[in-house]
Formats: C-alpha cells, sequence, structure tokens
C-alpha cells in the first residue's frame, strides 16, 4: 500500500462516526483511534454507538446506541434506522463513516432523504464469523457498497469476496497505540544463557488453532529449551489448552486474562521475545496481525508464522524469526530464538523503527484523511 498525498479536510469539518454494538468496552478500537485523529485534525467528531470507558475518549461526542442487527428480532432494524435519523438530523454531518460487516443496508437511502450533500463511507474490517454470513455477503456481491460514496477495507480478499464493481475502495490497515506500545528504558535484553520469556496475546478461540503453538512449546521445552510462556488472552478453547499443559510445565506455559492495553503494554517490555502466531489458513492469511504490530513497536522481536500479513511487518533478522505452521518447526524456531543471535541481538528501537508507520495517526493521515477531502471535494 503506499500513502496517499491528497491533503485533509478542512477544519471544522464534521464527521459521523457509527459503531454498531451492543455494549461498552474499556478498549479503544480502530474506529474509536480515526475518531480521536479527526478531532486533532480540527474536525468535528460524533460517535453512534458504544464509546469506550476511556480517558482518551472523553472528548469524543457520544449520540446514542447504535445496536447491533439481530435477524430474530426485525424490530432492531427499525431501532438502527431511528438512532441513525437522529443521529444525521441532530449532528449535521458532512461525512458519515460507518464500520459495518456486509455492505449492503439501508443506511445510504436514509442519508439521501434526510441530507443529500453527506458522503457517506462503509468501512469493512473483517470477513464473516461463520459460513452461513460469509455465502450471503458473497451471494450479494453485486449489491454491497451501493449506495456508498467509498468503501473501506482492512484487506484486498475482503474487498474481492464482498464487493462487486463499480464501487470506489481502498485498503485502510490496522494500526497501533504509539502512546503505549514503545520501547523503553525498561525492556529486557536477551543474553544467552538466561531463560527465554515468551508471550502471546490475543484470542483463545478454537478457530486459532492454538493447539500447535503450545505443542511447539512442549517441544522446546523437551529439547533442553530454558523458557517460560506466558499465553494471555480469553476464549472458547482456554480450558482445553490449559488441560493440554504436561504438569510437568505447568509452572513454564502459564495462562492469564487480558487486563488492558496499558497494562500489556508494560508487560510485553517484561518480555524476551513475542510469540506471532497466525494459523496459516486462508481466512487469516491476508491479515496484518496487530499483536505482531504491537510487539514490535514495544521492541520485542517476534517467532511469526509466514503468514502474508506478518511478511508484511516482519523483516527477518531485524524484526524476527519465521516458522511454519507446524510444532517442531516452532521447536527450532525457539531453539534458535534461545541462541540470542540474528534478531534476538538486535536493540529495542531498532525493531520498532520497521513498524512505525503503522501508528493510528500516521494511518490517519496518509489513508483516511485524503479520501475524507477528496469525497468532499467532489
Amino acid at each position: 500500500m503506499e500513502p496517499l498525498s491528497s491533503p485533509s479536510p478542512a477544519p471544522g469539518t464534521r464527521v459521523l462516526f457509527i459503531r454498531p454494538g451492543n455494549g461498552n468496552s474499556r478498549q479503544l478500537f480502530a474506529m474509536d483511534h480515526y475518531a480521536r485523529a479527526a478531532q486533532f485534525a480540527g474536525m468535528g467528531v460524533g460517535i453512534l454507538g458504544p464509546v469506550p470507558d476511556h480517558p482518551e475518549a472523553d472528548r469524543l461526542t457520544a449520540l446514542g446506541s447504535f445496536p447491533s442487527f439481530r435477524p430474530s428480532s426485525p424490530w432492531s432494524l427499525v431501532t438502527r434506522l431511528r438512532a441513525f435519523h437522529a443521529a444525521v438530523r441532530d449532528f449535521q454531518p458532512d461525512l458519515v463513516h460507518v464500520r459495518s460487516h456486509l455492505g449492503g443496508g439501508l443506511l445510504p437511502g436514509l442519508r439521501r432523504l434526510l441530507s443529500p450533500r453527506t458522503k457517506m463511507i462503509l468501512d469493512i474490517r473483517t470477513m464473516a464469523p461463520n459460513t452461513h454470513k460469509h455465502r450471503l455477503a458473497r451471494a450479494l456481491r453485486s449489491v454491497n457498497g451501493k449506495g456508498y460514496d467509498h468503501v473501506f477495507a482492512l484487506n484486498q480478499p475482503i474487498l474481492d469476496a464482498y464487493i462487486g464493481s463499480g464501487v470506489e475502495t481502498s485498503l485502510l490497515p490496522l494500526g497501533f497505540d504509539d502512546g503505549l506500545f514503545r520501547p523503553g528504558m525498561d525492556n529486557v535484553q536477551y543474553e544467552p544463557g538466561c531463560r527465554l520469556r515468551c508471550i502471546y496475546y490475543g484470542s483463545m478461540n478454537g478457530v486459532r488453532g492454538l493447539e500447535t503453538l503450545l505443542q511447539g512449546l512442549v517441544r522446546a521445552l523437551q529439547a533442553g529449551v530454558d523458557l517460560e510462556a506466558n499465553l494471555v488472552g480469553e476464549g472458547d478453547d482456554k480450558q482445553r489448552l490449559v488441560s493440554l499443559v504436561p504438569p510437568a510445565y505447568a509452572d513454564r506455559i502459564r495462562f492469564h486474562p487480558f487486563s488492558g492495553q496499558q497494562a500489556l503494554a508494560a508487560t510485553l517490555r517484561e518480555h524476551h521475545l513475542g510469540l506471532a502466531y497466525v494459523p496459516q489458513q486462508p481466512v487469516f492469511d491476508p491479515n496484518l496481525p496487530l499483536k505482531t504490530v504491537e510487539m514490535l513497536a514495544s521492541g520485542l522481536p517476534v517467532l511469526a508464522t509466514r503468514t502474508r500479513g506478518n511478511r508484511q511487518v516482519v523483516q527477518e533478522g531485524v524484526g524476527g524469526i519465521f516458522v511454519e505452521d507446524d510444532p517442531q518447526v516452532i521447536c527450532e524456531g525457539l531453539i534458535q530464538a534461545a541462541r540470542g543471535a540474528g534478531a534476538m541481538a538486535a536493540q529495542p528501537h531498532e525493531r520498532a523503527s520497521t513498524v512505525r508507520d503503522y501508528a493510528w495517526s500516521g494511518l490517519a493521515k496518509a489513508y483516511l484523511f485524503p479520501i475524507y477531502a477528496a469525497l468532499l471535494n467532489d
């Protein structure tokens, strides 16, 4: 992806961000970061949907709830349309940025009735979470995105799968919070012969295939590597994964709950190696893994599966070591890391410099705001 060169929208431009959701979180997500960046650039910002219980979100204008659509409850669609109508009427946006899963919907039509001059953007963050929704989205490909002035997606396969011809599209990758994830004086540097402290964090759902990573860690311990691994996260497979750890290694492979990004950022710098494990499967392969970016931004080298997303940001020999999605190859990668050469010997700031362009503020200026400006000047 090449950054765009168009200017940002004029100060005072009013942008309405719409984020479906049924609950609040303490964590800032992509749309929250883009809303903050727009506000810092002098735009008027409103959010329809859950606003995080987070200090950085205090200045964002909340315009009410926008519940997730439930097919079993047609009334939820009416509730969403009413919420959208009220937000557009009261906030009077120049541009509406909608984060949604499917590219269809009634919002563009209602927008044209309420405010014909207002521009509208669809932002698709993920592939469909199950086979039924994926097939439905592909079946609607010819109409997905119609009525929107532009469609953003996390990666090209999403656009190829869900969006037909005749729609203006571009990529908008995930980023990291450079106020939290950065190298510091407290980064621990690995020395050969000391215990190798490793960390993984993220989803522990069954589809993530973490059993493979776990088997690789166990084999490395059996091969004599002096390591400890802290696995942070939640998911439907977590208890089964815990039960798979041999009792002899229960003090070396430990599971922890997620305790917030600020605590996570500090914890990363206490480790020698990030476990940037992503299953080598088509649904995951193109995604840029945020955990990989955050680990590198914090100055950690990573042991990374050779997915397209990981290859996008990991510089072998500086940022990390590539392995295949196989327990024995993961074990061999850990043995290599324990020797302390290559990426393990690089300096934290050197590793962090490889992903500096993925900070949220930089992504907004390079990819988001130029599209805003082009639409508003059209």
